[in-house]
């Protein structure tokens, strides 16, 4: 197994730094401090006689029917059995049968018959057991049933999932004039956490402030607390910790984790910072939480110190510390760290294992993966989904299908083929390498067994990935048809497919659609509506959309940056990182290479090296090939092509072919054969596979007339069996995407387009435009404005996506279109939407691109 290479960030100390949320909790300043050596301190596991004391030994049927004739014994000698003797019998009851055995007792025990007491235990037990409808059975014989009885009904319905049931049992005990007590209460409101239902949250909260004294009932609190936080709703969650009275550790404790899974970390943090102060000490739970906001903010510095605030504590770890200290180590982007704890502690069980293999996965080092995948087993620590899901995971480029089937093979024995989680995986993997085949495959067995929304949407997000976004459409119609309800996550991968072919009407439709079936606007909902309709050219609705959004992640910041730079609006995009910075959110890579999009659609190389300069040495981003290749673009575009040569020549990116490929970009635009021979050849050399040095080289000498060498070209190319990306467009009309290219075939209005795009010809030659001449015949993108022209009335915009770049001949008499027939015309080409007016026949590119 090879060693770790990566490069790991280290960001200065800010445990308490300012994130997107201003809360109104005080930042305190706890944790501050230098380095320390925090393997100095074992880590141990505690044994387990420091816990919970060994319950006791389960009875089968036959001990129960044992145990009972020794009653019914001791009943005839003296005539008397103490009722705590059944009570103990169904506690220690193993099964289903046992139970029914005490229960046959009781029943015909003259005198435990109609007992209150005993019955309401037998309904506890069935609960326990998993048999509702017994447990409803049972408690229906009960002949006066009291507030207690109710309880043990509404918790036996609750541990199993029945939480709609617990609700309307509730409104039978008011019917029937039973006034819950604190203990039914918080059954119910753990009900309404599981159903995560804002109004039935506050109708009980409601309920609760008015039955119990709930300033002072901190069980009823931290119940609400949960509640609250499943529903969503930190800000009612803080109302009802900020007004109880005397909180114990487990009310600050779910306020923690409240503010953790509503992404409010600073204030998880503020939090914690608090308890000592108040008179209360942390214990393995509220440092594990602790360590769980520093893994979501993802700041090495504050993971140290965290870490070292528990080894000064003096609490010895358990697998739960240790474990989420391995996620916060990874999550922070040192894996090495991770591994020391992971190797070090004892006792690890497959939730540990599971994360660290994650961190491993999701850094993209499947050989470390795979590895410890191996080791897991070799210990003898047996896979679940997770697990898994996990490996799957790690296997996401095309060189890793092998192991990827490999892995699939172990699903299959392992018995976990049937699981929709693991299917789904194994959809994301197949589809991730490349093998779209087979990843079809599987849904098809998945869904012939159990159809299920995950599995569905798990096939859509792969044919979206895979640039098949027509299918994807398709596949959401068929799912309606079948039955299966679409889940916000559906919908956010069906808008996705709906952004990549420019289906704008279709994913307008679908956001109305989530609209009516009742959800809300979430962070990521929004951010896909934003990427939708800034892919589609509609930056105005982009815009609408994120001021809309009261939280903002950094992946909604970044793509309406991205959406501002794809349109050009380079000015709202520095308007936008300044309000962004305002808003303390943190940049990252991504947030970089947006700003770079936009410097590089415009030219503006001085801007681009600042923004370099800011994002690398202000923010300690670590730049990659993308970000490099996208300086050597913009240079290369404003015709230092030498020096850009120069900068490549020098390791270590002599051996990127993205950025030997952007300088060959340059070449095509300054039409610098030489130089753009000798970039393709070192493209070619680095990656013998790649086809688009062809088809940029044939472009360039089409753009220069060398017809002949286009020719030769295209035959060496087929010789040496090259595949190329086939181009295709799509354009949308009346809420239907066509699609136009080779694969696409003949159109039913094949004629007329062609007649549509020879008349337009026509005209422009009478206006002295003389376009180059295409060896290809009529480009896609230029067949799918021709039929948008015929197909919609006159004036109505038309909006393009191509897969590949517009060539400048396309560009060129596009233009000219537009001016002709008085269109506003779009196309998106890459991570650019060209916008040409007919006023001037102007492109907003200012034919910079």
């Amino acid at each position: 197994m090879h060693g770790l290479k990566k490069r790991f960030r280290f960001s200065g100390p800010s445990l308490l730094r300012q994130q997107q949320q201003q809360r109104h909790f005080h930042e305190d300043k706890a944790f501050t401090g230098g380095e320390f050596n925090l393997w100095a301190a074992v880590v141990e596991e505690p044994q387990a006689h420091d816990y919970a004391p060994l319950a006791p030994p389960t009875l089968s049927d036959e001990d129960v029917k044992q145990k009972l004739a020794s009653l019914e014994e001791q009943n005839q000698k003296s005539g008397f059995v103490d009722p705590a003797a059944y009570v103990s019998l169904l506690k220690q009851s193993g099964d289903v049968t046992a139970l029914k055995t005490i229960q046959a007792h009781i029943s015909h025990s003259k005198r435990f018959a109609g007992d209150r007491l005993l019955l309401n235990c037998v309904v506890e037990a069935y609960g326990k057991c998993g048999c509702v409808k017994d447990a409803r059975l049972v408690f229906s014989s009960i002949r006066h049933p009291n507030v207690y009885s109710w309880t043990i009904l509404l918790a036996a319905y609750a541990q199993n999932g029945h939480h709609k049931t617990v609700l309307e049992l509730l409104r039978q005990m008011d019917l029937l004039g039973v006034w819950p007590n604190a203990v039914t209460l918080a059954t119910v409101i753990g009900a309404v956490s599981e159903l995560g239902n804002w109004d039935e949250a506050r109708k009980i909260h409601a309920r609760a402030a008015a039955t119990c004294q709930l300033t002072y009932d901190v069980v009823l609190v931290t119940a609400l607390i949960d509640m609250y936080a499943k529903c969503g709703d930190i800000f009612h969650a803080e109302v009802v910790f900020d007004q109880a009275r005397n909180k114990d550790l487990a009310c600050c404790n779910a306020m923690i984790s409240a503010y953790i899974q509503l992404g409010y970390t600073v204030d998880a943090v503020s939090t914690f910072n608090r308890i000592q102060p108040s008179g209360l000490q942390p214990n393995q739970v509220t440092y594990a939480l602790l360590f769980r906001a520093c893994a979501t903010n993802g700041v090495y510095s504050d993971a140290r110190v965290a870490h070292m605030c528990f080894i000064l504590s003096k609490l010895r770890p358990d697998v739960v510390v240790n474990t989420a200290l391995v996620s916060m180590y990874s999550r922070c982007g040192s894996l090495e760290d991770a591994r020391r704890v992971f190797d070090r502690m004892p006792g690890k069980n497959v939730v540990t294992w599971n994360v660290m293999i994650a961190g491993y996965a999701q850094e993209g080092y499947t050989d470390e993966a795979l590895q410890l995948y191996v080791s897991m087993e070799a210990a003898g620590v047996e896979p679940d989904e997770i697990t898994f899901v996990n490996v799957l995971e790690s296997c996401s480029l095309a060189e890793h299908l092998a192991a990827g089937r490999d892995i699939h093979k172990h699903v299959v024995d392992a018995g976990y083929d049937s699981s929709l989680t693991v299917l789904s995986a194994l959809i994301t993997m197949y589809s991730a390498c490349g093998s779209l085949g087979d990843a079809v495959d599987v849904f098809h067995k998945g869904v012939t067994t159990h159809s299920s929304v995950i599995s569905w949407t798990a096939m859509l997000t792969a044919l979206t990935r895979n640039g098949e976004g027509r299918s994807a459409l398709a596949l959401f119609r068929k799912m309606d048809l079948e039955g299966v309800r679409a889940n916000v996550v559906t919908f956010v991968s069906t808008i996705d497919a709906c952004s990549s072919i420019g289906a704008l009407v279709e994913g307008h439709a679908i956001f109305e659609r989530v609209i009516v079936t009742g959800h809300l606007i979430d962070v990521v909902l929004g951010t896909s509506l934003i990427n939708l309709y800034g892919k589609c050219g509609r930056l105005d609705y982009a815009l609408e959309v994120f001021h809309y959004l009261s939280f903002k992640n950094i992946v909604t910041w970044n793509t309406i940056l991205a959406a501002s730079s794809q349109n050009g609006e380079e000015t709202l995009s520095d308007e936008l990182l300044q309000e962004m910075d305002l808003d303390g959110a943190q940049p990252n890579e991504m947030t970089l290479l947006n700003m770079l999009f936009g410097c590089s659609h415009n030219g503006l190389v001085a801007k681009a090296v600042s923004y370099f300069r800011s994002m690398v040495y202000g923010h300690c981003l670590v730049p990659t090939s993308e970000h490099y290749g996208c300086l050597v673009d913009l240079l290369g575009r404003s015709g230092q092509l030498e020096e850009v040569e120069a900068f490549i020549s020098s390791k270590p990116f002599s051996l990127d072919s993205v950025l030997w490929m952007s300088l060959l970009g340059s070449c095509v635009i300054h039409s610098d054969v030489e130089r753009g021979l000798r970039a393709a050849r070192r493209v070619l050399g680095l990656d013998p596979k790649n086809a688009s040095p062809y088809v940029l080289l044939s472009n360039m000498f089409a753009a220069i007339g060398m017809l002949d060498a286009v020719k030769s070209l295209a035959k060496l190319a087929g010789e040496r069996a090259m595949k190329k990306e086939q181009s295709r467009s799509y354009i949308e009309v009346n809420g239907v995407v066509h699609e136009f290219g080779v694969r696409a075939g003949l159109h039913r209005l094949g004629e007329k387009i062609g007649a549509q795009l020879r008349e337009w010809s026509e005209e422009m030659e009478e206006a002295g435009f003389v376009p180059l001449h295409d060896v290809r015949g009529y480009h896609d993108e230029k067949l799918a404005i021709a039929f948008g022209a015929i197909s919609s009335p006159p004036g109505v915009p038309l909006f393009v996506v191509k897969n590949l770049r517009m060539c400048v001949c396309c560009h060129g008499e596009i233009k000219h279109i537009c001016k002709m027939t008085g269109r506003d015309i779009s196309v998106r080409e890459g991570n650019r939407v060209h916008h040409f007016r007919p006023m001037d026949a102007s492109c907003s590119c200012g034919d910079y691109w």
